[in-house]
């Protein structure tokens, strides 16, 4: 058997005494929907779907020899991705709770990296490691734009002093601030798009198969412009308003 076929046979089977048992022999989980026949259907295609989506990203590397670029966004029930003051600086905005975090942590656990831009870094100060999940941590990876960061920024941003490996930054200035503490890779083409595509080769000659980006609002009107820079889209969007949650 292959394929869904072979996740339904796998999901419940039935026990050599003749009873039905809830046991995976292969996910090692117990089910909790009803043995009938097409509940254990239902299970199987699941599990199925799980693991084309586990595999997508490589399946996509070896054939196109290209990162698979998979992009989660989170919005508020009236449409917005963040807040910013007066002074038009980004402030945090928590819009998931901590059912949609800790599968974004599953997503963060099954990427080679994870990306946010240089507005989410300073909003929010984020560590990018997985915490709600089993996994291992991915390399680090800031889209810096025309942002160059001082040395201030740098001694309180999480990513910057973590024991783990250097973070890598994409800047389309210098960071001479950055020297010691991450990997610089300098982009100099006209566009943003042109840029993405460069940091994209960048990755893919490193031999990355899943790049997660996990942008703010200025990174997502970049990313949803028109052009063909991703590859999945995961959208969130809370029922709560980021109006109230602010006020």
């Amino acid at each position: 058997h292959e394929g869904a076929d072979a996740c339904i046979l796998a999901c419940v089977e039935e026990c050599s005494n003749g009873e039905s048992c809830t046991e995976c022999r292969v996910f090692e989980f117990t089910s909790s929907l009803p043995l009938d026949k097409a509940s254990r259907e239902a299970e199987g295609r699941a599990v199925f779907a799980e693991v084309e989506r586990y595999f997508e990203a490589y399946d996509y590397f070896v054939r196109t020899k290209r990162t698979f670029v998979e992009v989660k966004s989170a919005v508020s029930q009236d449409g917005f991705m963040g807040c910013v003051d007066k002074a038009g600086n980004h402030l945090p905005l928590a819009i998931t709770k901590q059912g949609a975090n800790c599968w974004n942590h599953e997503l963060r656990a099954m990427s080679d990296a994870v990306l946010v831009g240089a507005g989410t870094l300073l909003a929010d100060n984020p560590g990018l490691d997985v915490r709600y999940a089993a996994g291992n941590n991915p390399v680090k990876i800031v889209w810096a734009g025309h942002h160059e960061f001082t040395a201030d920024e740098i001694s309180r941003l999480k990513i910057f002093s973590a024991s783990d490996a250097k973070p890598i930054v994409f800047s389309c200035v210098a960071q001479p601030k950055l020297l010691n503490v991450a990997e610089c890779v300098i982009l100099l083409n006209d566009s943003f798009a042109e840029n993405w595509r460069a940091m994209v080769d960048d990755l893919s000659a490193r031999g990355m198969h899943r790049l997660m980006v996990e942008p703010g609002a200025r990174l997502a009107r970049e990313l949803f412009n028109g052009e063909s820079l991703w590859n999945r889209l995961d959208l969130w969007r809370s029922t709560d308003s980021a109006v109230e949650e602010k006020l």
